[in-house]
């Protein structure tokens, strides 16, 4: 969870994400953990005011007295090997993951079988790197082309989705198979005309007829894919269903949306809100987070 923290309220321990308030133009090298005081007391010379901290990294300390040595303990120091090492990996997932996409589309528009394998294959390599550090393939996701959008938004929802469920400690057969269904979510607008799909303004009550048919060709096009888990399928199914019950195709609402279709609603929403598309700039992610935050809590206070 990303708070706000002022200088008198950071301590050892705590991750910073950014600045939130200064009287200077100070800015941070990378993300970190608060490892000594010297650090604090360098950002109050900065003029730094307050700060973002991820509190879900936070290390909590016991003793004041031993803050130093425990961080310094649990904190894994990377190398600069492997940080390159790790984009390098998470480059070579993001781009194997468009081909896949790419190859998928041209099979839904020849109305040839899709062939599930590489899909499997591909992010089974995305949820091992999520697992093994969840934000190895974030970098990937945010350097986006504006003219591939169809291609990337459902690779990162994808990413998003793993991070999602991870943070939600769901089983690991779990969390691959919404990937799955979080990469297929979108094959349907392959069917949508490009006229409608790639409109610049807004749609008439007509086209948007026509755009909201993508999660209908996307169930029926899904279907028929050999082996696919039924979890994939209704993730897919449900991602533009809302708790006002006014989504679609079903309308369904509150309760009766599976956690795992509100997940993937909330995934696809900010995906879609964050990329920055040939028309349009994107949000800035950090400011979005703050307040899905609050949404996530929603959903998931919805479904206990």
């Amino acid at each position: 969870m990303i708070v706000e923290k002022q200088l008198t309220e950071l301590h050892v321990g705590h991750y910073v994400t950014e600045i939130a308030k200064q009287l200077d133009s100070f800015s941070l090298s990378a993300p970190g953990y608060i490892k000594n005081n010297k650090v604090i007391a360098h950002l109050k010379n900065k003029n730094v005011l307050s700060v973002f901290i991820d509190d879900s990294k936070t290390i909590r300390q016991p003793h004041k007295a031993k803050a130093d040595a425990k961080v310094k303990a649990k904190i894994k120091t990377k190398t600069k090997e492997e940080i390159s090492a790790e984009i390098k990996q998470a480059k070579e997932i993001f781009n194997e993951s468009k081909d896949i996409q790419k190859n998928l589309f041209s099979q839904a528009l020849s109305g040839a079988n899709i062939d599930l394998k590489p899909v499997i294959d591909v992010t089974r390599k995305s949820v091992d790197a999520i697992l093994n550090n969840p934000d190895s393939l974030v970098c990937m996701v945010n350097i986006r082309e504006k003219d591939a959008y169809l291609l990337e938004h459902s690779v990162a929802v994808s990413v998003y989705i793993t991070i999602f469920a991870y943070y939600l400690k769901m089983r690991d057969s779990v969390i691959h198979n919404l990937s799955i269904g979080a990469f297929l979510h979108d094959i349907g607008k392959i069917k949508v005309p490009d006229e409608i799909l790639n409109k610049p303004s807004k749609l008439t009550d007509d086209e948007f007829t026509i755009m909201k048919t993508h999660v209908n060709h996307s169930i029926e096009l899904i279907k028929e894919i050999p082996g696919l888990s039924k979890l994939s399928l209704d993730v897919a199914a449900l991602h533009h269903e809302k708790l006002n019950g006014e989504g679609y195709p079903f309308q369904i609402e509150g309760k009766d949306i599976h956690i795992y279709g509100r997940m993937i609603a909330i995934c696809d929403i900010y995906d879609a809100l964050t990329a920055a598309r040939c028309y349009k700039e994107g949000f800035p992610p950090l400011k979005l987070f703050r307040f899905y935050e609050n949404l996530v809590k929603v959903i998931i206070s919805i479904s206990s």
